[in-house]
This record gives structure tokens, C-alpha cells and sequence, in this order.
């Protein structure tokens, strides 16, 4: 009968024991993460944005977003979309998203961009894009749930760097789905510069129009394309230390075309968004009209000038270069007044360009 009680109290105290050592783990994993910050959330959408990541995932949608986390530098085990849905131990389920966040049906996975307009990205079937959760289509799929990453502390197993992306098989359970889409161009990363360091921008202030007697339509459609192929020469620059202006449009249109000789001009109107000089940015919604130059280049083609030491870019280019530039800011182990500065303007400008 003692032999009997002893076994009791020793199996008593062994339960015990273990709920304290489950209880202590619970905690210290508590304590060695953190869920992650708006900045932070910016990076996953950076990389979300980036065309140059989509063809290396695979083409199912959890494989998809589980291979723009680890790009961003926030690895998980992959999960399933409805193991996500059910919850894994690397997210935390919230009630209200912030950019950054994985948005999860049963059956389908993607990345929160905007909140306030309700907007993610994923895969489609179109290919990767970006829709709307609150749209009538996802509403019929059921309410979905938000999660966001718990990055881990340098003493925990995660690690917050960037990991080879997974080359799994697709899982059965996460049908593509069809739904419109954005597609995005293709860009280029070069190194960040020093801190202190003065940023010389190479991009070409000068667009070459391919016609004898170029049309509206034309210049318009060459302008934009030059900027598409300033992105990759962007890249990692520090725009709060650029002697150049940058101004972000999202409408842009050639007015009139007019030409004498070898020589003309054109005029274009352009819808500004934000204008960033030096380290003051001006956040406003104004449509502008100016002239720029039109010179003869060769028997076949002209050359357009825009307005001198201005960079432009038209919004989803701007949203893409921005969010990588806090990313790197993010990332920055010196933490320092300025850089501070700079990432909280540079959300304030992501913010306001996500908004539209």
C-alpha cells in the first residue's frame, strides 16, 4: 500500500514537472520573439513586388508565399494553406492585418499589401498578382484569417537571414485560383551604398524615341519604358542623399508633339504622387503640365529630355525601389538619428503611394 502511494506521488510530481519545463519553454520561446513591424512587413512586400523571385517558386500558392518570406529573410517551415489556416507556432493569428501579413483561406495563401484598401498578393492563376479580400469572389470562400511572423531572437533556432528557397513538389491542397492580376517587371539589385557616402545616380535623364516623326503615343510609351529600365540602376541607391529630385507619377500623358527641323519639343502632362529632394519629401496629389525637349538623333530616331536632375517613376516602380530601401534601412544593425528618420519617411511616402 506505501509502495503504491510513493508510485502515485511520483508519477504526481513527474506530471508536474513536465508542465512546468512545457510552461518554461512556452515562455522562453515567448520571450525570444517578437512579432514583426510595419517596416519589417515592407521588406516581405518588397520582395512580393520583385519579379525577379516569382519563377523560382513554385507555383502552388503556400509554396509561393512560403518562398517570399524566406526571400524577404523571414524562413518558416512550409506549411500547407490549411495548415496555416489551422495556425503553426512561426505566426500569430491577428484581428487586424498590417502590410506584410499572410491572409489565409482554407485552400489558398497570400501576402497582406495594403489594409485599407483590403489589397494581397499571391499566386493565380493567371500568374502572381494582386486582388482584393473584401472582393464578392474571396468573400464566397469564407472569412479568412491574418497572421503575422514572429521573428525570433538572435539566441532562438530561427534565423533571421536569408535561406535558399525551397524546391518542394507542389501540395495538393492549395488549388490556383483564377482571378485578375498585376503583373510586375522585371529588376535588378545592386549594393547599398555606405552611409556616408554621396550617391552619383547613372540613370539616363534621356529617352530615345524609335520614329521618324514621333506621335503622342509614341513618346509617351518610350518615356515609360525608360523608366522601367532606370529600376534595376535604382536599386539600393539613397535617395534622401541624391542631389537629383525624384517624383513619383501615376498617370503620365504627351499632349502635343511639335517639331521643326531637327529640333521640337513636347508637351506632357504629369499626375505627381510624392516629390523627394535631398531629405525633404513633399507628399501631394497634383497635375502638372510642362514642356520638355525633343532633339533629332539620327535619320530615325529622337531623343527626349525631361526636366533636368529629376528622376521619375511612376507608382508600382516607386512602391517596389522604396520598399527594398527600407528593407535595407531595416535590416541595418547602426541604428543612428538619420536612419531612423529616413525609414519613418520612407513608410510615410509607402503608406500614402499604397493608398491609391
Amino acid at each position: 500500500m506505501r509502495f503504491q502511494a510513493k508510485s502515485a506521488l511520483f508519477c504526481l510530481l513527474f506530471c508536474v514537472a513536465a508542465i512546468v519545463a512545457v510552461a518554461a519553454e512556452e515562455s522562453q520561446k515567448a520571450i525570444r520573439s517578437r512579432p514583426l513591424t510595419a517596416g519589417e512587413g515592407l521588406a516581405i512586400v518588397s520582395a512580393a513586388l520583385d519579379s525577379r523571385h516569382h519563377a523560382r517558386f513554385s507555383s502552388d500558392c503556400s509554396h509561393f508565399v512560403f518562398g517570399l518570406y524566406e526571400r524577404a529573410g523571414f524562413p518558416y517551415r512550409y506549411s500547407s494553406s490549411s495548415e496555416l489556416y489551422a495556425g503553426i507556432d512561426e505566426f500569430r493569428q491577428v484581428a487586424s492585418p498590417q502590410t506584410g501579413d499572410l491572409v489565409v483561406w482554407r485552400g489558398h495563401a497570400g501576402i497582406v499589401i495594403n489594409p485599407a484598401e483590403h489589397s494581397f498578393f499571391s499566386r493565380l492563376r493567371s500568374g502572381p498578382g494582386i486582388a482584393s479580400y473584401d472582393s464578392q469572389y474571396w468573400k464566397k470562400r469564407g472569412r479568412p484569417r491574418f497572421f503575422r511572423y514572429l521573428k525570433v531572437a538572435p539566441n532562438g533556432v530561427l534565423s533571421s537571414s536569408i535561406r535558399p528557397v525551397s524546391t518542394r513538389e507542389a501540395a495538393a491542397d492549395d488549388p490556383v485560383v483564377d482571378v485578375p492580376d498585376e503583373p510586375t517587371g522585371d529588376t535588378g539589385s545592386p549594393a547599398r551604398p555606405a552611409q556616408d557616402q554621396p550617391v552619383n545616380f547613372s540613370t539616363p535623364r534621356v529617352t530615345v524615341v524609335n520614329a521618324v516623326r514621333p506621335k503622342p503615343d509614341q513618346v509617351g510609351a518610350a518615356f515609360l519604358q525608360t523608366c522601367t529600365d532606370s529600376e534595376a540602376s535604382l536599386r539600393g541607391r539613397a535617395f534622401f542623399k541624391s542631389a537629383q529630385a525624384l517624383v513619383v507619377f501615376d498617370h503620365f500623358k504627351v499632349r502635343k508633339v511639335h517639331i521643326t527641323g531637327s529640333a521640337g519639343w513636347v508637351d506632357v502632362e504629369i499626375d505627381e504622387m510624392v516629390s523627394l529632394t535631398g531629405n525633404k519629401a513633399e507628399v501631394h496629389k497634383r497635375s502638372e503640365r510642362q514642356r520638355w525637349l525633343l532633339t533629332r538623333r539620327d535619320n530615325t530616331s529622337w531623343e527626349l529630355t525631361p526636366s533636368r536632375d529629376t528622376i521619375y517613376l511612376p507608382q508600382p516602380t516607386a512602391v517596389r525601389i522604396l520598399a527594398h530601401e527600407l528593407a535595407q534601412l531595416t535590416e541595418d544593425r547602426s541604428e543612428t538619428s538619420s536612419g531612423t528618420e529616413e525609414k519613418a519617411e520612407l513608410a510615410r511616402i509607402l503608406d500614402v503611394l499604397l493608398e491609391k
